[in-house]
């Protein structure tokens, strides 16, 4: 059986918390929930989160 290991670089956990990057306080979940509940794709999010690259909102996502 062979471990799989995925590297999110721009995910950071601290205190069951898990933001974007360690200088942002964007929450993976509200950007998870953004795409859910307005139905926007990855490329549509950098509109209202402008403070956010489009890698961290890919990894976000692929974190989910």
């Amino acid at each position: 059986m062979s471990v799989t290991v995925a590297i999110y670089e721009h995910i950071f956990v601290a205190d069951q918390q898990i933001s974007l990057d360690a200088r942002t306080a964007m929450y993976v979940i509200a950007l998870v929930l953004a795409t859910q509940t307005y139905g926007w794709s990855a490329e549509e999010l950098p509109c209202p989160y402008s403070y956010l690259s489009l890698g961290q909102i890919y990894s976000a996502l692929a974190y989910e």
